[in-house]
């Protein structure tokens, strides 16, 4: 029977009907962002602030700071009517995304080798990506070791901008990894290591273009990668 009620776009279940007042916005943001990446939340879906915080069972004001944050990243757009509905997430977006990480970290790299800046603190970033023996760690070093990159470059602008994007890299590697697990297994991890140890040895013999070309060389097999799970997601199926 019809109440009148708006279908809810998540499950109750999605989240704990009663969460630490202080998760509130941190976990919504994150459920969110992943809905619109992964396609569940589609281009055009509108988000009502009232009918998201009944399917979370919390308050409108952490849907509001949510949808606020996904409004910066590029995730969630103002319609012209005021209200908010999703940007959509396509495999040109991805594409864009990996284009744009690229300029910055090979910017920052250049900016590094130029300066002379001691390159201690990019090795050790690549020592404990290496040294990571829980799998939930692996993503999280992996973007904690291109972030350390960044910061070589001494930039706070080029950091800035790169912080911006790094919630929606992550999103987008997390989604990757559980769409495809077996692709992650030992040897997968393997193979993205050795991506990642001769870029640091061209940073440390300043190597700035080699770095940069090696980056590029990584970040389009990621992108490749990516791009096949997204298209085997079952929200992209239709």
């Amino acid at each position: 029977m019809d109440d009148g009620r708006e279908p809810a776009l998540f499950a109750r279940a999605t989240l704990p009907s009663k969460l630490p007042r202080s998760l509130f916005s941190g976990r919504i943001l994150a459920e969110l962002r992943m809905a619109v990446i992964n396609g569940q939340l589609p281009k055009g879906t509108r988000l009502v602030e009232h009918q998201l915080a009944a399917d979370f069972g919390v308050s409108r004001g952490p849907v509001r700071s949510a949808l606020q944050v996904l409004e910066g990243e590029g995730l969630v757009e103002t319609l012209p009517s005021g209200g908010m509905a999703s940007a959509g997430f396509s495999v040109n977006d991805l594409a864009s995304l990996f284009r744009v990480r690229h300029l910055l970290e090979a910017t920052a790299v250049r900016y590094g080798v130029e300066a002379d800046v001691p390159t201690a603190s990019v090795e050790a970033a690549l020592d404990q990506l290496i040294a990571v023996s829980d799998e939930g760690r692996f993503v999280e070093l992996d973007i904690a070791f291109h972030r350390t990159i960044v910061e070589f470059g001494e930039s706070r602008f080029l950091l800035r901008s790169w912080a911006s994007l790094a919630p929606v890299i992550e999103a987008v590697i997390g989604i990757g990894h559980m769409a495809a697990t077996s692709q992650f297994a030992a040897h997968k991890r393997a193979h993205i290591l050795e991506a990642h140890i001769p870029i640091v040895d061209a940073i440390k013999a300043g190597q700035a273009d080699r770095a940069a070309a090696l980056l590029d060389e990584q970040f389009r097999d990621a992108e490749s990668v990516f791009r096949e799970y997204f298209r085997t997601l079952p929200s992209r199926r239709k």
